[in-house]
């Protein structure tokens, strides 16, 4: 398993684009994955390096203070936002 760092398309390997191996993945103790989709499905991964921080490799800044369950939010990566079974 690897980690890539630095991507925005998936089709474009740029210059900043770091590709780094998972040295170690602890799942969530609970994680379930069944048919009415998967449950605790989060993980830490241990790399077998450091990331290189650039400008444009950087951590997320998160808040300081506690969010209200109201406040606007952006989630963004790849991958489903639903089962098969609920396309539309």
């Amino acid at each position: 398993m690897n980690v890539t760092v630095g991507i925005h398309d998936l089709k474009v390997k740029e210059k900043f684009t770091q590709r780094i191996p998972v040295a170690k993945a602890f799942v969530h103790p609970d994680y379930y994955s069944g048919r009415q989709g998967p449950i605790n499905d989060i993980a830490v991964l241990k790399l077998e390096q450091e990331i290189k921080m650039t400008d444009k490799v950087f951590p997320l800044k998160l808040p300081t203070h506690p969010v209200k369950a109201d406040t606007p939010v952006v989630v963004t990566g790849w991958g489903r936002t639903m089962s098969e079974d609920n396309k539309s």
